[in-house]
């Protein structure tokens, strides 16, 4: 369908996430098409498109902080921009996150989950247009990184090892 960005599926709970621009197909439309399967549609707004981007080039909270202790502490810093809505999200949390080699690579990073919800701006700010998004900064807080969607653990942690 026109305007689906993507579907996520947890077969544990028969559950389905489908993600979309509003201004290319109608909420109506998608419910239809959700009842037509059998389910009962729910709603949920992100703030990612409703937030205009940041006039300021400064980098917004929480980032600002956490940019900082990467410079001082001479690491590069690892955003993790998710949110509760997002299955993949949910689905790398369990999967990619929970790997013992993936947790010990990210104690060489600063890592910061940012909110899409709740730090729009800083979603904004990154122009994140998807979730889950992981991106890189150096100490000057120029991108180094970026992927976009779910990611497995063996190639997060190869991608992070060699930045």
């Amino acid at each position: 369908m026109p305007g689906v960005q993507g579907v996520q599926v947890d077969l544990a709970t028969d559950r389905f996430t489908v993600a979309f621009m509003a201004k290319d197909v109608s909420v109506d439309r998608m419910h239809g098409a959700v009842k037509s399967l059998g389910y009962v549609p729910i709603t949920v707004s992100s703030a990612i498109s409703t937030t205009d981007k940041s006039t300021s080039s400064e980098i917004p909270e929480p980032v600002r902080s956490a940019l900082a202790k990467a410079k001082d502490d001479r690491k590069l810093l690892f955003l993790d921009f998710q949110a509760t809505w997002c299955g993949a999200c949910k689905i790398m949390e369990r999967t990619t996150f929970a790997d013992n080699n993936v947790k010990e690579t990210i104690k060489s990073y600063v890592f910061l989950k940012v909110d899409a919800d709740s730090d729009a701006v800083a979603t904004k700010h990154f122009e994140v247009v998807a979730l889950p998004t992981l991106v890189v900064l150096n100490g000057s807080g120029d991108e180094v990184y970026r992927h976009v969607g779910p990611i497995s653990a063996v190639d997060l942690n190869k991608v992070l090892k060699e930045l």
